[in-house]
């Protein structure tokens, strides 16, 4: 009887360890892919302001041509 309650609160315990750890790990991985996420978009965003400057300059050069 005692061995079979033991029994039974070791693998609840286990359960719940099990339960536990596969809810960080989903965690953890969630949180990888967000961070994933923002890298790219501030890279994106990083890249369009690049090219933003990069055509305004182009397009001051032309002025300044055509003034001369």
């Amino acid at each position: 009887m005692k061995q079979k309650r033991k029994q039974k609160r070791k693998q609840k315990r286990k359960q719940k360890r099990k339960q536990r750890r596969k809810q960080k790990r989903k965690q953890k991985r969630k949180q990888k892919r967000e961070q994933k996420r923002e890298q790219k978009r501030k890279q994106k965003r990083k890249q369009k302001r690049k090219q933003k400057r990069k055509q305004k300059r182009k397009q001051s050069m032309n002025q300044q041509e055509t003034e001369v």
